[in-house]
C-alpha cells in the first residue's frame, strides 16, 4: 500500500572511515551522503536513493543492498 505524501528515507550505512552512525543525506536537486563526525562524503546522485547508494558503497565496501557480481574480461584464477 502506498500512502500519498509519505516518503521513506533511504538507509545509510555507518561511515566506513570513522565508524560513526551520525551520517545524513543532504541535497534538494542532487543528493549525497555525508558523515557528520569526520566529514567524509559520498558521490552525488540525482535522487535520494541514488545518493544513499553511492554513500553505502564508500570505502570500497559494497553492502548487501548494493551487491552485484563484478564485471570481468578474464577467467577467474
Amino acid at each position: 500500500m502506498v500512502l500519498e505524501g509519505v516518503t521513506m528515507k533511504p538507509h545509510l550505512e555507518t561511515c566506513p572511515f570513522c565508524g560513526s552512525s551520525d551520517v545524513g543525506l543532504f541535497g534538494a536537486v542532487m543528493f549525497y551522503g555525508q558523515c557528520r563526525s569526520c566529514g567524509a562524503s559520498g558521490g552525488t546522485g540525482e535522487s535520494a536513493q541514488e545518493g544513499a547508494n553511492l554513500w553505502n558503497m564508500r570505502g570500497g565496501v559494497i553492502h548487501a543492498d548494493n551487491a552485484k557480481e563484478p564485471e570481468t574480461d578474464h577467467e577467474p584464477l
